[in-house]
């Protein structure tokens, strides 16, 4: 009984280490249980309910507000000059 105590903890020890990665914007060590690609089709999930619940505004002056914004701290993935749609 106390080996197989033994061999689960060792187990979740090795689990614990091979699922911590580092956090590129903090360097700090977190245990991460989800790939990169799962992280990414939970956002894309995550955004298609918000669109689908969301009522889109049509003030103006709000939506240039958020586009500056938008524009100033969203880096384009598409380069410099080009279009993000």
């Amino acid at each position: 009984m106390k080996r197989l105590r033994h061999l689960f903890r060792l187990i979740l020890v090795l689990l614990a280490v091979q699922g911590c990665s580092v956090v590129p914007h903090t360097q700090r060590k977190t245990l991460v249980l989800t790939s990169p690609s799962q992280e990414m089709a939970m956002g894309e999930e995550a955004y298609r309910e918000v669109l689908a619940k969301a009522k889109l505004s049509k003030n103006k002056k709000w939506i240039l507000i958020v586009d500056r914004v938008e524009y100033q701290r969203v880096p384009n993935p598409y380069g410099k000059g080009e279009s993000l749609f």
